[in-house]
């Protein structure tokens, strides 16, 4: 694993829960870390998040990435997997309530790499 991604969820930020002390293990393990403030985490989108991500990301998103997301940013973890054009992404999750996603959040979210 050589980056990583930390994504809060609704109402969070980077300051929140364990997000910081992952950062500091992984990077003492020689990952590159970003650890962002998602934009409107009081009411997000995770179609706006995904673009935000990638958009914003200082690294590619590849097979050895790990994307590491709690409550809402697990669902965005997922997505930003899904939306990975090579063979493989590592990711994991956490969260420890019921996600209320809009029906602008669901499927099918069309952004990043195109994969044609």
């Amino acid at each position: 694993m050589k980056n990583t991604i930390i994504l809060h969820g609704t109402l969070g930020s980077p300051d929140g829960n364990w997000f910081k002390w992952l950062k500091n293990e992984l990077e003492t393990k020689k990952s590159q870390v970003w650890l962002p403030m998602l934009p409107h985490a009081e009411q997000p989108s995770l179609k706006d998040w995904a673009e935000y991500v990638h958009a914003n990301c200082p690294f590619a998103i590849d097979e050895e990435t790990l994307i590491v997301g709690h409550s809402s940013g697990a669902i965005l973890a997922l997505i930003l997997a899904q939306q990975n054009n090579k063979p493989a992404c590592s990711f994991t999750q956490t969260t420890t309530r019921t996600c209320r996603l809009t029906k602008r959040d669901m499927w099918p979210i069309t952004v990043g790499p195109s994969s044609s």
